[in-house]
């Protein structure tokens, strides 16, 4: 059975740092890698990083040990809930 490739929107803007201010080391993250960790978030497979953009999958698990190698983490998922609080609106409750 063929897998689709993932439909995923693709938020890739240089002046767009604030979005990984919340993430410890995301500063450090290049633009490319900035593209890459949107994907992964977004629930991209490696395969389907390559094709969008037009990399090959070597080069994005490379681009990958560099994001966990930054950032400290290990993990896809550890990599999406990261972003994920990172973005998040920090709420007061009571």
């Amino acid at each position: 059975m063929q897998r689709e490739p993932a439909e995923v929107e693709l938020i890739s803007c240089p002046f767009c740092a604030w979005r990984y201010a919340g993430l410890a080391g995301g500063e450090q993250l290049t633009a490319r890698e900035r593209e890459l960790v949107n994907l992964v978030a977004a629930g991209a497979a490696n395969k389907d990083i390559a094709r969008r953009l037009t990399i090959s999958v070597k080069t994005v698990k490379t681009h990958m040990t560099s994001i966990f190698r930054k950032l400290g983490l290990s993990t896809r998922l550890e990599l999406a809930v990261a972003v994920g609080r990172s973005t998040t609106p920090q709420t007061k409750v009571g």
